[in-house]
């Protein structure tokens, strides 16, 4: 019995089918731009923090940079680039909330040599941080 739908019907049929799958698997991945804007929330959040002004806010500085730091390691990102970024950015700002942490310590032990150590570390973690921000800011650009 012949088919209904004839041999060209059904090769019409297998390729419209095949070009759906292609176009929803393609939809379905994550561009550039969505991690991009991703990453950038969260990095944004860094920003947004107010400038500690006694030893107290040392400490909640440095409980809120380590948040941040864990938010940004939890992002899935699948761009190279920005999985190289991200790991770079998780380093500085867990770094920075050590910093952070030791400078409220020598500020209430009021031990200026531990105070010194500690803005020269935050210091070297802002000259770091400027270009990968650069970086990661021109690549999304692009």
């Amino acid at each position: 019995m012949p088919s209904v739908f004839g041999s060209g019907s059904m090769r019409l049929l297998s390729l419209l089918l095949f070009v759906i799958l292609v176009v929803g698997i393609v939809s379905c991945s994550e561009t550039k731009v969505s991690q991009c804007s991703r990453m950038n929330r969260v990095v944004n959040k860094i920003s947004a923090l107010p400038m500690p002004k006694d030893v107290a806010q040392w400490s909640q500085l440095s409980s809120q940079l380590s948040t941040i730091g864990a938010e940004l390691q939890g992002l899935t990102l699948q761009d190279p680039f920005l999985v190289d970024a991200q790991k770079k950015l998780v380093d500085l700002t867990n770094e920075a909330s050590r910093s952070a942490l030791d400078l409220g310590k020598a500020l209430q032990g009021q031990n200026s040599k531990e105070r010194n150590q500690a803005i020269t570390r935050i210091e070297q973690l802002l000259k770091k941080e400027a270009p990968i921000v650069d970086e990661i800011n021109q690549y999304c650009r692009s």
